[in-house]
């Protein structure tokens, strides 16, 4: 180009702007709309410093306020074509865009529009703002709708524009729009409507009408953050101010995402399930409004939702396993109001130039922090007193160990490894997470117990309901049960199971004798009645003593005279216990003949002769008249005829004694001082019936082979199933040389050590640091 070219191209581009400046001066290029509200525009600065924002089709942030064109300039009532767009070039320059030297940035063009609300009836008074976001060519605007339309004129063509529509108690909308250069003056060709109907689809969408209802116009974390921490804050900025209640009743938080978490491994199904629609609030719910502590500021615009110390949202060691959330405003009634009361149930989050959102969503980072234990306290019985926890161990971990949420609660073990549970939690019990504690005891030197399992002492592991952290676990001492409601009689034979356990973790199932009923097939009574075979004559009587220690004795009776009658058997068998315990009769009340019936019974408390050696004085358990030949209680005389069962005869008050004689059967000593007792309550003395009070206690230290346990458990088995003695779940727990209603396991001043298996896990499923299992203290 020559220089008379380029000088003459520079002239031109002035005489272009001079034009444009001149309101008398017709703008062919930008014809104007008389019937539509004009626009003023303010020569801007060109000192000043360029505008920031960038266009986004993802606006996290409300459009800034913008100032009016021309504040002191009273609006004309009449439509007007006087917008200048104001630039400074240089001389022998022409302003360009940034990137660009077309001509087009600094043509002149028009726009309109119609502004409606979310009912598509058009707004009267709404401000619509115009300015440029090219930070080479300044250009703002002001305009105010009449009957709903707006119009500028004298606006650069080409560059980025940005609208903004504001009316008091409506949600200011923004469009960011290139314009036309419209040279054919075409009048839709620069419309860009706020909000829509169904005559002006094509340059408008309902969700930039504006709106009175409330919404949620920025949040923090922005929509779709990711990379947050588990306790992440959030806030809530709303478009105007808001009735804080409505807000706070109905924020909740769901899992976005199905999420199988590494706790819950052996479960089916998800352990959360999400919508992994932002449209769609099925997933689950985890929190409300009771795990936050939520501000507002001044103006009730913007609620801040900080989680309390004990909550956070679940998350995962993989994060292939980590759950995204999603923030929803449907709690309760699902409508939120503003100060005014004009409510909105439904699509609350505006926070981009597109539509509304019914939530919106973000993603949290794994955790990978693996627990530790952080301290211990032993409490005694003795100090606590005998309505406390007695022996109780509290161990604090260095983080949350369970997560209550509105859904599942989320620990170790939940998915059915016991051997992962800090503590009883879903389907895992307290005694079966004890397992995962072992126990040291060390007095004065000594060791009380040996890394021995807090379960292997029938104590149970709990999350400690006074500390809102979650992080403690009680290790509780068993409770004393010694008694348990009777719903009825065993069965005849009915096997008992007994279990010994030792202050080294050891234990022993104990071989127990069987439980009897007085006579064959006999129930709920102590007699033994039957039909006489023969006459016993000249034969004596073999039978055997069982003795409630446990202890067995057999006995031969000198032989019956020739012609035997029941009072001579009652005085054979008075001549083997202290007193006259024994009553018999037969149906003749003569000799015995082979027409007789034949009834025995033993009296209550009955015992063996004071002068027998060995098992003198002892308490009998039951009788047992052995059907053997060559006997009077053999099948051909006294017994039953054709049958080889031997007839046992139990005293009125035998019931316990059976029991006590069964469960003592393989303890050391043939005393009583050293041996289990049992008793009933009530009803028939002895024996056992619905609604009895059955009890179970320990005489002084028994042994078994030489080994003192410290503590004996009756399984819910055989006799003490539910259906009979009704042992509790976990069995019938007895403590050696101990009382009160909780086992006394150390004492002040012993050194109490507690190691805590690794295998244990957070609710994020980390694993326990092994170098930092364990905690030892004094016990206070």
């Amino acid at each position: 180009m020559s220089h008379f070219a380029h000088r003459t191209a520079g002239f031109l581009i002035t005489t272009l702007l001079l034009t444009a400046c001149n309101p008398t001066q017709d703008n062919t290029n930008a014809p104007s709309a008389p019937s539509l509200p004009g626009a003023t525009a303010q020569p801007a600065n060109p000192n000043a410093p360029a505008p920031a924002q960038s266009a986004s089709s993802d606006a996290s942030a409300p459009p800034a306020q913008m100032a009016s064109a021309n504040p002191q300039a009273p609006e004309s009532p009449q439509a007007s074509s006087t917008a200048t767009a104001s630039t400074t070039p240089s001389a022998g320059t022409t302003p360009l865009n940034n990137s660009s030297e077309d001509i087009s940035v600094v043509e002149k063009t028009t726009f309109n529009g119609k502004v409606l609300d979310d009912t598509a009836a058009p707004l009267d008074g709404v401000k619509v703002a115009a300015r440029s976001l090219n930070s080479t060519v300044s250009y703002t605007a002001e305009t105010t709708t009449v009957g709903g339309t707006y119009a500028f004129n004298n606006a650069p063509a080409g560059i980025q524009i940005e609208i903004t529509a504001r009316l008091p108690g409506y949600t200011t909308r923004r469009r960011v729009e290139v314009l036309k250069s419209n040279k054919q003056g075409e009048p839709d060709a620069n419309r860009y409507d706020f909000g829509t109907d169904a005559s002006n689809s094509a340059f408008g969408v309902i969700a930039n009408a504006l709106s009175d209802k409330p919404e949620v116009v920025l949040v923090s974390p922005g929509r779709n953050a990711s990379g947050l921490d588990a306790a992440t804050s959030f806030v809530l900025t709303f478009s105007e101010p808001m009735d804080r209640k409505t807000v706070e009743d109905n924020v909740e938080l769901r899992a976005y995402t199905s999420e199988k978490l590494t706790v819950d491994n052996g479960s089916a199904a998800n352990t959360l399930t999400g919508s992994n629609a932002i449209n769609s609030i099925t997933g689950t719910r985890v929190w409300d409004q009771s795990a936050f502590n939520i501000t507002w500021n001044r103006d009730d615009t913007e609620a801040t939702f900080v989680f309390t110390s004990e909550r956070k949202l679940p998350t995962d060691t993989d994060s292939d396993k980590t759950p995204d959330y999603q923030v929803s405003l449907e709690r309760q009634d699902k409508s939120i109001r503003d100060k005014s009361g004009i409510s909105r149930s439904s699509d609350y989050f505006k926070l981009t130039e597109g539509g509304f959102e019914r939530t919106y969503k973000f993603s949290i980072n794994p955790d990978e922090i693996d627990p530790g234990v952080l301290s211990l306290t032993a409490a005694t019985a003795e100090n606590a007193g005998s309505s406390s926890n007695g022996d109780a161990i509290k161990i604090r971990f260095t983080e949350t160990m369970v997560q209550y949420t509105l859904g599942p609660t989320i620990a170790g073990g939940m998915g059915g490894n016991a051997s992962q549970a800090p503590a009883a939690n879903n389907g895992i019990t307290g005694t079966q997470a004890a397992a995962n504690y072992r126990l040291t005891v060390n007095r004065g030197g000594t060791l009380i117990y040996d890394h021995i399992p807090w379960s292997a002492l029938g104590g149970s592991a709990v999350f400690d309901s006074n500390d809102p952290t979650h992080r403690t676990v009680l290790l509780l001492a068993p409770t004393l049960r010694s008694s348990a409601v009777i719903n009825n009689r065993p069965a005849l034979n009915a096997p008992l199971v007994l279990t010994a356990f030792f202050g080294d973790g050891s234990s022993q199932i104990v071989s127990t004798g069987p439980f009897v009923l007085s006579g064959p097939g006999l129930s709920n009574n102590f007699d033994a009645s039957y039909a006489i075979a023969g006459t016993g004559a000249h034969l004596p009587v073999h039978l055997e003593f069982t003795y409630t220690d446990g202890t067995k004795e057999t006995v031969n009776t000198a032989p019956l005279d020739a012609s035997p009658s029941a009072s001579d058997l009652k005085g054979i068998l008075d001549n083997l216990t202290n007193g006259t315990p024994w009553t018999l009769s037969d149906s003749t009340g003569a000799d015995f003949t082979t027409a007789d019936t034949l009834s025995l019974r033993l009296d209550a408390n009955a015992t063996r002769l004071g002068s027998v050696p060995v098992n003198g004085n002892k308490a009998i358990a039951f009788v047992r008249f052995l059907n053997t030949a060559n006997t009077a209680f053999a099948n051909t005389q006294l017994a039953q005829s054709g049958s080889s069962l031997e007839t046992f005869i139990v005293p009125v008050n035998g019931d316990s004694g059976v029991i006590s004689a069964a469960l003592n059967q393989s303890l050391d000593g043939q005393g009583t001082a050293n041996k289990l007792s049992v008793s009933e309550s009530s009803g028939i003395s002895g024996l056992f019936e619905a609604n009895d009070s059955l009890n179970v206690g320990i005489q002084g230290s028994p042994t078994i082979g030489g080994r003192a346990p410290h503590r004996f458990v009756i399984a819910q088995s055989g006799s003490f199933a539910s259906n009979a003695l009704n042992a509790p779940t976990d069995g019938l727990s007895l403590f050696v040389d101990t009382t009160g209603t909780a086992a006394n396991l150390y004492a002040p001043g012993d050194n109490v050590f507690i190691q805590v298996s690794s295998t244990v896990l957070d609710p994020a499923g980390n694993s326990l640091d092994s170098n930092s299992e364990s905690a030892n203290a004094s016990a206070n």
